[in-house]
Parts: C-alpha cells; structure tokens; sequence
C-alpha cells in the first residue's frame, strides 16, 4: 500500500502505510528504507516541505537498521547519497549492487551518482553514470524506474547540450510514461517543453 501510494504521489497514504506496516511489525530498516528511498527518489509527493529532522531520521534509521550486504542496505545508501549529496554513499551502494548482482539497485545507485555528479557540475563523470545506467534499461522491468532513468538522463544530456541524446531520452520517455500514471504522462510532457 505504500509503495502503490509513493506512485501515486501520495506522501501522507505513504507515510501513514509504512507506519501501519511498523505497527504490524515489518522489519524497520525495511520500513525506513521505504520511506527514505521514496522520498529521496519524489519529494514533490508532499503538499508542504517535510522536515529536514524527519526525512533525516528516516536515512539515518533506513542505513542503522537495514542488514549489511542485502538490497536494503543499498537502497537505503542511495537514499543517504541523494538526500545529502554523498558521493561515497552513492558509490558504497553501487560495490554492494555490483557484489549481489542486483540490477535494479545498480540503476539506483548509478542514478544517486549521476545526480550528485550533475550537482557537482563533474558532468563527464556523470555522464559515464547515465550511460551505465541506459545499458541497464533491458533489465529493469519497473516502467517507473525505466521513466526515472530516461527522464534524469534527458535532463543531463540538455544540461550539457547533448541534444540529440536528449532527443533519443525523452522519444524513450514518452514511449515509457504513455500508459503510466498523469503525473509520469506530466513528465514526459515536461522533457519534450524542455527539448
């Protein structure tokens, strides 16, 4: 129910499933890593701005309580690197990625990377961490998360002015969002103004 609600950009159906799931005894560092990652990945999902205290407790329990060497605990570092701009996180959790052969949380972690690396202006760099991550597109299933790579690559290439590798991310995109939610169809329409 939370992670049906963070797509529908639900912040508070999200917050209070995750709370239920606690009550119902779910594991924490799974719950915390939930609520981290998705508000790392959609702050917008919010009406108001949460507090840097909450959505830090979050990251801070996300990391403290998820096992060592598991998809959490690297979920839960691509959380830490894109809410507070950590490239060693990003990188810890691209090694642990890399080590279980997850290719799911590699695309995460290589998008945390990409968008501190684009924040840092190191856009060559950054631009290595999209093009690993576009070679993963065959094997990530989740159309979100296909949007997600197309749409933050789309973003670097205009950044850099790569037009017609934005060009080829947001036709991707486009493709991908067509039969998803109105706020991924919104996205889509929002890279092809930007193009």
């Amino acid at each position: 129910i939370g992670h049906a609600s963070a797509l529908k950009y639900d912040g508070e159906g999200l917050v209070t499933a995750m709370e239920r799931a606690l009550e119902l005894g779910a594991p924490p560092g799974e719950v915390y890593t939930e609520l981290a990652f998705q508000w790392a990945l959609r702050s917008g999902m919010w009406p108001r701005r949460l507090d840097d205290s909450v959505t830090g407790g979050w990251v801070k329990r996300a990391v403290a309580d998820s096992p060592e060497g598991t998809s959490t605990r690297g979920r839960a570092l691509v959380a830490q690197s894109m809410a507070q701009d950590d490239l060693d996180a990003g990188r810890a959790a691209l090694a642990l990625a890399e080590r279980i052969g997850d290719p799911v949380l590699r695309s995460d972690a290589l998008g945390a990377l990409q968008m501190v690396l684009q924040g840092l202006r190191e856009f060559h760099e950054a631009r290595h961490a999209a093009s690993m991550r576009t070679d993963l597109l065959p094997q990530i299933r989740d159309p979100d998360r296909a949007a997600d790579t197309l749409m933050m690559n789309g973003d670097l290439y205009l950044t850099m002015g790569r037009l017609s590798e934005a060009r080829v991310m947001t036709e991707r995109m486009e493709e991908t969002v067509a039969g998803l939610t109105p706020h991924h169809i919104v996205h889509g329409l929002e890279m092809r103004l930007k193009l």
